[in-house]
């Protein structure tokens, strides 16, 4: 079992099978490879390195099984996920797709200590009556952003 940090890669890996397992109770390497619009090649690869890190059971033309490690690591992802997610569809009202797609990019970089931060945040302003202005002018403000194109969360040329 190696003891380096799992990379981005990894972690998406573990997500789908994750994912896989919950909507059809079983996940395959074909499965995964159609899930994260990858070869063949490429997901036996990382998945020989997930079960040498003890993170799953993989064996040829077999369904794929996370170990209780792979499955820990799986929903810590899935949670980040959620969390940051939520808050960029909810408090920033960025349309569904770009709020996923920027959670999934952001969901490796940040530590559990911040996502903790952006959660508590969000529940404030979602919940606390001392919010409800904050809340308007969120609404108010980021609402018309909604025009902007799905695919378009930030250009780093111009900062916007």
């Amino acid at each position: 079992m190696s003891n380096e940090p799992m990379s981005s890669h990894m972690e998406d890996y573990l997500e789908t099978i994750a994912l896989l397992i919950e909507e059809h109770g079983h996940a395959h390497a074909r499965d995964v490879a159609r899930r994260l619009n990858v070869k063949m090649p490429s997901v036996t690869s990382a998945l020989k390195q997930l079960a040498a890190r003890g993170c799953l059971d993989y064996e040829p033309n077999m369904p794929v099984l996370l170990t209780p490690l792979g499955r820990r690591l799986a929903e810590d992802v899935l949670k980040k996920h959620g969390i940051l997610r939520h808050f960029f569809q909810h408090i920033l009202l960025l349309p569904p797709g770009a709020a996923n797609r920027l959670a999934c990019r952001i969901e490796h970089e940040v530590d559990e200590r911040a996502v903790q931060a952006v959660r508590t945040l969000t529940l404030a302003i979602e919940s606390r009556p001392d919010c409800a202005a904050l809340r308007h002018h969120l609404h108010e403000t980021l609402a018309g952003t909604q025009s902007v194109p799905d695919k378009t969360i930030f250009n780093s040329e111009t900062g916007v």
